[in-house]
């Protein structure tokens, strides 16, 4: 029996639901290390929507699909945050986003998300103990 493809739409809510779902993990268990795994699951889920091309079809899925609403210019990281957690405040949402973005340029891999996040918080905090 052949397997049927499945659509953009199926691939796009089948990855959301597994950003969910660690996000679900991740808020039962209240770690900073859980936000962390979160976070590396959502660039995951990024980096399956750039390999696949992808990432066009879910800003136009997202609002009937997802139930996500998307904002003019808004990043794909952003859409599958908003899509994947509702109860995170929008200023949590914006700095994991940037967050990522920021991975993301540095051609983190999911893998090397964690190490690379606290390493760059390390930098940030001795640079603002360092300026006052």
């Amino acid at each position: 029996m052949t397997k049927a493809k499945r659509t953009n739409e199926e691939r796009i809510v089948a990855r959301i639901a597994r950003v969910r779902a660690s996000y679900e993990k991740a808020r039962s268990d209240k770690s900073k290390s859980a936000d962390y795994k979160y976070l590396e699951s959502v660039l995951a889920a990024h980096d399956y929507f750039d390999e696949r091309n992808l990432l066009d079809s879910l800003t136009e899925i997202a609002p009937c699909a997802l139930m996500t609403s998307v904002r003019s210019g808004q990043h794909p990281i952003r859409t599958i945050i908003d899509s994947s957690c509702a109860d995170v405040d929008p200023r949590t949402k914006s700095r994991w986003t940037r967050a990522l973005q920021f991975a993301i340029l540095r051609s983190i891999a999911p893998d090397d998300l964690i190490r690379f996040l606290r390493a760059t918080m390390a930098l940030r905090d001795a640079l603002t103990w360092r300026a006052r």
